[in-house]
């Protein structure tokens, strides 16, 4: 079973109780991977539930109860999600940059590395989230 066959599969039904699903490969990658595989699986519940006729999430609709079922789904599969929510107004200049250098993809990642250091950062409209991803 591939990656989009395994969400499809998970998605094509209510939200499992918390650890309830094993995969067992995650115990097996290289902590960059899991995040990333974690936010692809956070992307495709979006898409899947949330996105506009163009397969667009915009995230500034999402309510707490939409943010409740992405994280009920990868709760599912033993993770927790967090959206921290910085208005663009509230942040300066070294803010936004601290949060746009500090992203997974531009630090390095040690033996030290928590997979709750990780995040991912997007920017819409005048909000930037910030996504990341820990063990329950």
């Amino acid at each position: 079973m591939d990656i989009e066959e395994l969400f499809e599969t998970i998605l094509s039904k209510p939200a499992e109780p918390p650890k309830s699903i094993d995969l067992s490969f995650v115990n097996e990658i290289e902590l960059k991977d899991l995040f990333e595989f974690l936010l692809q699986f956070f992307t495709e519940i979006s898409k899947t539930f949330f996105s506009n006729e163009n397969n667009t999430v915009d995230l500034e609709k999402l309510s707490e109860l939409d943010l409740k079922r992405i994280n009920n789904y990868i709760q599912s599969i033993g993770f927790t999600s967090t959206i921290d929510i910085f208005p663009t107004s509230a942040l300066d200049i070294f803010d936004i940059a601290r949060l746009q250098n500090g992203k997974y993809n531009k630090i390095t990642i040690t033996h030290q590395t928590k997979l709750k250091d990780l995040y991912f950062t997007l920017k819409c409209k005048e909000t930037i989230y910030k996504i990341s991803f820990d063990y329950i």
